[in-house]
């Protein structure tokens, strides 16, 4: 896969069983599991978003260990391999558990600030007249901007390996819980640096929330999911609210707990981009039919379209009724 990294040689027996190998630090690298698999959290072009679902050290006693099933696995084909003692057992579990925590620890302070700090407010009252016409340009008018906050941040730097600085704009999206809670901000580069997606969120290692179009609504009766947060937006904005219930996915292939809070939902119109079909491995589930089961089969809707669904929406100007109709017609999974 471009831009990803290969686990150490002590490690070869493992490297065909796994994906989205990511160096992330001194002797550390994540990836898919050999047992269980994974998927990117989002954009499977985006490292930041690419499963950390195994870890693997490579020091003094190599492992690699996954935080989903809980297998461990040795270099037990590497020459010169002895396995680990009870005792360094038990070292390496601690590490592990004084690694979780620290990341809890560390995710719970940058919440507390981006909470006590009003951060997403900061960026919306930012906006200058470039950033208002990247929205507009999106299809949103002024009073959906200002209903969900839309913001802008105009420099945003990223170091490069070789020492330079990347600097773009970037568009914010607030995301809120129900009754308009704060949840983080998920930022669209405008210009997007090398190896890197084009969304990353401004709090992380803290979970990747649906996008409410409307905080106050509950998720029962009839629920129309659709993949992407602008893109839910822009339907429920065309539509002006227009009694329907509308939520975005942070990605193809979400928690399955993220799912289940569209649970209590009657009906489910389901629809995500162009490809959703295609299987990277061959061996498992396309992310539609992974969906499709945990929202539940007998209550799901698919929309198919032949495009994004905003693209197809502005392209066409498509008026509330049309949308409305499109939406409903939906047939059974």
């Amino acid at each position: 896969m471009h831009g990803e990294d290969a686990l150490p040689a002590i490690f070869a027996q493992y490297a065909p069983l796994v994906r989205y190998v990511r160096s992330t630090g001194t002797n550390r690298w994540n990836s898919t599991c050999p047992a269980c698999g994974g998927e990117p959290h989002g954009s499977e072009h985006d490292k930041s978003m690419w499963p950390d679902r195994c870890v693997w050290w490579n020091d003094a006693k190599p492992l690699g260990w996954c935080h989903q099933c809980q297998r461990t696995f040795f270099p037990d084909q590497a020459p010169g391999w002895e396995p680990p003692s009870a005792t360094e057992l038990e070292e390496m579990r601690q590490r592990r558990v004084r690694e979780a925590e620290e990341q809890r620890r560390k995710a719970e302070r940058q919440i507390a600030f981006f909470q006590s700090e009003q951060v997403w407010l900061r960026y919306h009252e930012a906006l200058d007249a470039a950033g208002r016409r990247y929205w507009e340009r999106r299809g949103f008018a002024r009073c959906w901007i200002d209903f969900w906050r839309l913001g802008w941040c105009a420099v945003r730097e990223y170091p490069q390996p070789d020492g330079s600085v990347f600097v773009t704009s970037s568009a914010t999206i607030p995301l809120f819980g129900p009754e308009w809670a704060p949840l983080n901000v998920k930022h669209r580069l405008v210009s997007v640096p090398p190896n890197r997606g084009k969304y990353l969120y401004e709090v992380s290692g803290v979970g990747q929330p649906l996008f409410l179009c409307d905080p106050e609504r509950e998720l029962s009766g009839q629920v129309v999911v659709i993949e992407g947060e602008l893109k839910a937006a822009l339907v429920f904005a065309r539509l002006d609210g227009g009694g329907m219930t509308i939520v975005g996915l942070p990605g193809l292939t979400p928690r399955a707990d993220l799912l289940a809070q569209i649970g209590t939902a009657e009906r489910v119109i389901l629809n995500l981009d162009p490809g959703a079909e295609a299987r990277s491995d061959p061996s498992r589930p396309s992310a539609l039919e992974r969906m499709i089961d945990l929202l539940g089969r007998k209550r799901v809707r698919l929309l198919r379209l032949p495009c994004k669904i905003d693209d197809g929406i502005l392209a066409a100007n498509m008026e509330p009724r049309e949308i409305r109709a499109m939406l409903n017609s939906a047939p059974p999974a």
